[in-house]
């Protein structure tokens, strides 16, 4: 029961991190550690495979490529106006909302269905891997392509930048030649 309202508070706390955090870069690594304390959490809950999958997924991949935009497009002088938007009631439905679902999981009890014949990241992976392979190398592939996307966006911006660049130093190389 405190590792329950222990991870619950680092929870909301990375969370509240991610939404007034000022500069991008410390929204991304909050949202980083706000994952990694949800997949321990489904981990202690006995989700293991949501929880590692969490891990693999969101930590592996999506964060890092979230980090890696984020340093390509320099964005330092960059920052949010935190205070231009209140999130008071997003908080405020969030923590109903999660109180609900805990009163309805700790006194009802009774419905859920425990199968001890297989571990979960057994389950999970028989049916993630028989029924949805196909779902499965599609999600993946959809993630390599973001990937080359990204680095092509990032590629173009600089390009475009150094066109610019030296198309403003020629005009003034051309200006100074001819005293205009």
């Amino acid at each position: 029961m405190f590792y329950d309202n222990f991870f619950i508070i680092f929870i909301i706390f990375f969370t509240s991190m991610v939404v007034f955090s000022s500069y991008p870069i410390y929204a991304a690594f909050s949202l980083i550690f706000l994952v990694v304390v949800v997949s321990f959490f489904f981990i202690y809950i006995t989700f293991e495979y949501i929880g590692l999958l969490f891990l693999l997924v969101y930590v592996g991949a999506i964060a890092v490529l979230f980090i890696f935009i984020i340093m390509m497009l320099n964005l330092r002088s960059y920052f949010y106006n935190s205070y231009s938007f209140n999130y008071s009631f997003f908080f405020i439905f969030i923590f109903f909302f999660s109180y609900y679902f805990d009163y309805f999981f700790y006194f009802c009890n009774d419905i859920v269905y425990y199968n001890y014949d297989f571990v979960n990241i057994e389950l999970f992976g028989r049916f993630l891997y028989t029924f949805f392979s196909f779902y499965f190398v599609l999600a993946g592939f959809i993630l390599f392509s973001s990937m080359f996307v990204c680095i092509y966006i990032v590629k173009n911006i600089t390009r475009l930048n150094r066109k610019n660049t030296f198309k403003e130093s020629l005009e003034v190389s051309v200006k100074r030649r001819f005293f205009i």
